[in-house]
């Protein structure tokens, strides 16, 4: 395993990252939403494993307060901190706390697993 993370949004392959939100039980995010989404934030976080996309998450402050949106994290690579580190990352581009934001239940249950409960907003 070969971890590493990239701070933008250049040659994304928009598909992949559909794809593991799609996995994950998150709703309404096909490639297209998710392109403007990311490139539209306030800071953004993609993590591979080499040259496969494993996880990202992002910081939007559209609606006056930032909080980290649509971390996500492919299941096989939970249990090693990723979603911290990429959640400590993101929050050094805000002042004060970065909550993480939860459309439905399906994601709630997904942060609860990654034991992220203290950060949910």
């Amino acid at each position: 395993m070969h971890l590493t993370l990239k701070f933008d949004t250049a040659d994304m392959d928009w598909n992949q990252a559909a794809a593991i939100y799609e996995a994950a039980g998150f709703a309404d995010r096909d490639a297209a939403w998710l392109e403007t989404a990311f490139q539209n934030s306030d800071a953004v976080c993609f993590a591979f494993d080499t040259d496969r996309l494993i996880g990202m998450g992002r910081v939007d402050a559209s609606d006056g307060a930032p909080a980290l949106r649509d971390l996500c994290i492919i299941a096989s690579y939970k249990g090693f901190g990723l979603g911290h580190t990429m959640h400590d990352y993101l929050s050094r581009h805000v002042q004060g706390s970065l909550p993480i934001q939860y459309r439905n239940d399906a994601e709630l249950e997904f942060y609860k697993n990654m034991e992220l409960d203290e950060l949910l907003g």
